[in-house]
Parts: structure tokens; C-alpha cells; sequence
């Protein structure tokens, strides 16, 4: 068989890049039967060498509307001179026209644009609700990364559910608690006191990052605790938040937040290690990949219950139920805090529930859909 892999928009780092990449890379690992073409933007070196069956076809048009045009032009020709059997696209978006050519998948991480309009453009909005699902509905299947997702899927595009397979991520083996020297190497790095939380994700309005300031700095005024919460990840380019900017201007914010950007893998793992705790009020994921990391790092998580995010974390961490009140995220940091024993729990237990989404696991159930597919027409 031979497999096309639509994986354009993937170089921006973040959860999407991350979940997609530890499946590529599982895949050709696992598979030494099908051919693959993988089709990018830009080279990827981590995916070299790793199945001499696979190709990567690099478009290197990197304005996303452009790719877009150019891709529709290309990839149904593509699919038929290459003699393509089946096609997964593995980031939300589809090219329409392909599934006349192969079978054809695609995986869906969220519908976050449609529950949360004002903290994406409206262009996005616009594709998110006319656009996709008409796309979606020529797919001979739908991946979702979740059951949140699956029931969005259901709910917003009326798609059936029986079209639907869920099939959670994995994270990425590279994920594994931190040595000492990996900690105070990330420290250093940032210049980090032994006492820290840690957030992960980009600044955004959806990561509900202007709750968590007031939560943090209300702990460490009732407290007196001096460390900093650091915040590692990169402005989202779609939407300014606006009100995390105005509230992190402010004297007291200022002295208690340090800004990481974009944070390599080798120093994540160091500051996923040495912190007190991971901290994701997210007010929406389809999965929720950060804090699946987070606890395969060995870090205790405090959590939103937000979409998926409470099937990843299970019973291994603290929900929280609100997205809003910031007095009870402040008492649940202070808690963890005050609690050696209670962080111990927590990263034990976060650790054993980590050990539920595996890479070779992802990758084992997406190559059966494949087979599937490829043996059969029913939908």
C-alpha cells in the first residue's frame, strides 16, 4: 500500500506539531510494509532515515492561504500519477477532490474555533463553520484525538458517529522525568529559583493565562511564597490577549513571571522536572498534550476540566472545575505547595497515567485504520 501523508503547517511549534511528529515518527518506525510520502513545507530531520519506504515532498510555500491554493491544485494529480492508495490528513485541514482518487482520512484535533469564536480571526471562524465540514464529510473516516472532539464532531457538523475513530496521541519517549543536572540546567538557562511553576502552551487568549496571573499573584501575596511562574511558549500569531498583556504590565506581575518563548525539548524536559507543579487553566483542548508531557516528566498538574483535557489527566491530578475562579486556583497552587507528600502522590500517579498513551500505542491503531481502509469500501 501506499500511503500519503498530508502534514503542511506542522513547523510551528506547539501541540500539534508535537502530537503529529511522535506519530509520523512511530509510523515509520512500525511499518516496514507500505510506502509513504509525506508531504511538508520544509524538510524534516526527524523524520529522516527513520523508514527507507519513505518520502518526504516538500511544498515550500510557507503563506498558509498560498500553500493552500497550490496544494489543491497539486495534490489530486499527485495522488493518481503516484498511484496513492490512501491519504490521512493529519492536521484538521482537507484538500477536497482526493477521496475520488484514494481512501481518505483526517484527523481532527479540536473544535475549539467554533466554541471559542472571539479568540480567533474571523476568517478562521468562517472556514471552521462553513468550509470544513463540507470537506469533512468526503472523508471515508475521521480521526479525533479525543471523545471530546468525536462529540464536538457530532454536535457542531452532524456528522455520524459511527464515521468517527478516537485515537488518542501519544507523547513523545524523549518525555521522561528529568536528571538533576537537566533541572539546574534549565534553571540556569532562565534564571529560575528552586521554587517555580510552570505553564506550557503559547499566549494566548484560549490558554486563560490572565486568571492564572491573578491566581498566582493572589497565592503569593497571601503566602509569601517568592518564586515566579513561568510561562514557556511562544505569542500566538492569530489573536493578541489583550488582557493578560495589560495585566502582565503591571509592577507586580512583572517581578513574579518570567517569558521563556519558544523552549527547546531538552530544557522543557529540565523545567517540567523542576517545578512544583504544571498549571493549565485552558479554557478549551481537543487533547491537552502539555500536560500529558507534564506528567510523564514527573510533574504534579493542576487542570481546567476543560474538553479533553479531564481524560487525559484522569484522577492523577487536580481538576479544577472552573475556568474563572481564580480564589480556588490560588488555594489549589497553595496546596500543592504546602504538601510535599501530596506533590509526591501526584507525580506517581501522573506517571502511571501517563503510561496509558504511548507512541507505539498511537501508532499500532492509526496502521490498523489504515489496513482497514485499504480492505474495504464500507463507511
Amino acid at each position: 500500500m501506499r500511503i500519503a501523508i498530508e502534514a503542511l503547517g506542522i513547523r510551528r511549534p506547539g501541540g500539534g506539531r508535537a502530537a503529529t511528529l511522535t506519530l509520523l515518527k512511530s509510523l515509520l518506525l512500525l511499518d516496514a510494509q507500505n510506502d509513504y510520502l509525506v508531504y511538508l513545507e520544509a524538510p524534516e530531520p526527524a523524520l529522516a532515515g527513520l523508514n527507507p519506504r519513505a518520502r518526504q515532498r516538500i511544498l515550500p510555500v510557507h503563506n498558509r492561504f498560498l500553500a493552500r491554493v497550490i496544494l489543491q491544485a497539486l495534490l489530486p494529480v499527485e495522488i493518481r500519477r503516484r498511484r496513492v492508495d490512501l491519504i490521512h490528513f493529519v492536521k484538521n485541514q482537507v484538500v477536497p477532490g482526493t477521496g475520488a482518487a484514494a481512501r481518505a482520512l483526517a484527523t481532527v484535533y479540536d473544535l475549539t474555533t467554533l466554541r471559542y469564536p472571539r479568540a480567533f480571526p474571523l476568517v478562521d471562524v468562517l472556514y471552521w463553520r462553513y468550509l470544513l465540514p463540507r470537506q469533512l464529510r468526503q472523508m471515508d473516516r475521521l480521526i479525533a484525538l479525543s471523545e471530546s472532539t468525536a462529540s464536538d464532531l457530532v454536535a457542531y457538523y452532524q456528522l455520524p458517529r459511527e464515521q468517527i475513530i478516537v485515537i488518542p496521541p501519544g507523547y513523545d519517549p524523549f518525555y521522561r522525568p528529568a536528571a538533576p543536572g537537566q533541572v539546574l540546567e534549565a534553571r540556569q538557562r532562565y534564571g529560575l529559583p528552586e521554587g517555580f511553576f510552570l505553564h506550557v502552551g503559547s499566549l494566548s487568549s484560549k490558554k486563560n493565562l490572565a486568571m492564572l496571573l491573578d491566581a498566582f499573584l493572589a497565592f503569593r501575596r497571601r503566602s509569601g511564597f517568592s518564586g515566579k511562574l513561568v510561562l514557556a511558549g511562544a505569542k500566538y500569531p492569530k489573536g493578541h490577549d489583550r488582557k493578560f498583556a495589560r495585566r502582565l504590565a503591571q509592577t507586580d506581575a512583572r517581578e513574579a513571571v518570567v517569558l521563556t518563548g519558544h523552549v527547546p525539548r531538552e530544557l522543557l524536559v529540565g523545567l517540567y522536572g523542576g517545578a512544583l507543579a504544571f498549571l493549565f487553566p485552558s479554557l478549551h483542548e481537543g487533547f491537552g498534550i502539555a500536560p500529558l508531557e507534564a506528567m510523564a516528566c514527573g510533574a504534579p498538574v493542576i487542570v481546567h476540566a476543560a474538553g479533553a483535557v479531564r481524560e487525559v489527566v484522569g484522577d492523577a491530578g487536580i481538576v479544577m472545575e472552573s475556568a474563572s475562579d481564580s480564589y480556588s486556583w490560588s488555594q489549589a497552587i497553595e496546596t500543592v505547595t504546602a504538601d510535599p507528600a501530596l506533590r509526591a502522590r501526584l507525580r506517581q500517579a501522573g506517571l502511571e497515567r501517563a503510561k496509558l498513551f504511548t507512541a507505539e500505542k498511537t501508532a499500532h491503531q492509526t496502521l490498523q485504520l489504515y489496513h482497514h481502509l485499504s480492505t474495504t469500501r464500507e463507511i
